[in-house]
């Protein structure tokens, strides 16, 4: 018998005789005391994430900041210019973004249009500015239906500015915001790419 087979024996032999004086003992970490390098690359590792961690929430509190200010910029436009179902769908939205803060762990936007399709699988409420409410519930193979007037269509385009158009006539060019789910409305639908939306809409996913 060779002496690369004995070997994995003799090893197993030794552990047990080891285990009978005296139980193996384990460091604060994951790693035996004899894994002292691992331990080391570990905290190493750890120290180097949470410095990550801080200039991360650092850059990402500046960036919210900016955001808030661009939003209301646009939101001081769109009042001058009379589009106050846009205004106040704005004004929320700054209202909800300083209530809730900077995300410390911001979700990154979906880079295809199926990895946007799959995070929006489930059941919408989406909210008008009018108040008008409309559920959509959305299939895995990005299928979207609006029960309550019997439509349903497939959602097109980049993962960034999906068309949804139930051929009544208007659309809506949806995106992604963490939770949220925004509703661009055109109507008509001919406006689109030529005029901003008539009314901008908020959904939450029913749970």
């Amino acid at each position: 018998m060779s002496k690369l087979r004995i070997a994995p024996r003799l090893l197993l032999v030794a552990l047990a005789v080891l285990s009978i004086g005296a139980p193996l003992t384990y460091s604060a970490g994951l790693f035996p005391q004899v894994s002292a390098g691992a331990e080391a690359a570990k905290k190493k590792y750890l120290a180097a994430l949470e410095k990550a961690q801080e200039k991360y929430s650092t850059e990402a509190e500046a960036l919210f900041h900016e955001h808030l200010l661009a939003l209301e910029n646009v939101l001081e436009a769109e009042t001058k210019g009379g589009r106050l179902d846009v205004a106040v769908a704005i004004r929320d939205e700054i209202q909800r973004l300083k209530a809730e803060g900077a995300s410390v762990f911001a979700e990154a936007p979906p880079t295809s249009l199926r990895q946007a399709i799959a995070r929006l699988t489930g059941t919408w409420h989406v909210v008008f500015p009018s108040g008008a409410i409309r559920v959509y519930v959305v299939d895995a193979k990005g299928g979207v239906s609006y029960p309550a007037e019997k439509y349903f269509t497939k959602i097109k385009g980049p993962p960034g500015e999906m068309i949804v158009d139930f051929g009544e006539g208007k659309l809506e060019r949806w995106s992604i915001a963490g939770d949220r789910l925004f509703c661009e409305h055109w109507d008509p639908k001919t406006n689109f790419g030529v005029k901003g939306p008539s009314t901008v809409s908020v959904g939450t996913r029913l749970r």
